[in-house]
């Protein structure tokens, strides 16, 4: 399977985007390999490849070992820098959907909407087709 260098990266680095003691962190982690497994022996639970670590579900408490799903690399990096996680996104989860509601009223072109939010016209079709964004 083919991981890429941002990816790989980012699950390298992916005690930097909690904050917390990371001896903590990874103790936590050998806490969900001995009572749940590797995650190695499960598949992603994105893209149904064999997975290779253990990701926590963000909004959740980071302390229950049952907060954790296992993905493959690509996923885990999808997954962590996913909508306003991206630190190249030019938009929130709020404004996302209120370009969806926008454009469900038929009032508003999707030319219109890139006008008003400062986005590609593109982009805004995207949006509205659920081809990015789809987590909300």
């Amino acid at each position: 399977m083919l991981i890429t260098v941002k990816a790989r990266l980012a699950v390298r680095n992916c005690m930097m985007l909690k904050p917390g003691n990371t001896t903590a962190r990874r103790q936590l982690h050998g806490k969900i390999e001995i009572i749940r497994g590797k995650a190695s022996e499960y598949n992603c639970v994105d893209c149904g490849s064999e997975a290779y670590h253990w990701t926590w579900i963000h909004n959740t408490d980071d302390e229950d070992i049952y907060n954790y799903t296992p993905r493959c690399t690509n996923c885990h990096y999808k997954y962590d820098f996913s909508g306003e996680r991206n630190p190249s996104t030019k938009l929130t989860w709020a404004e996302v959907n209120e370009i969806r509601k926008m454009y469900a009223t038929g009032q508003y072109s999707q030319y219109d909407l890139a006008k008003i939010f400062h986005v590609n016209q593109m982009t805004i079709c995207r949006i509205v087709n659920y081809k990015t964004w789809r987590h909300i």
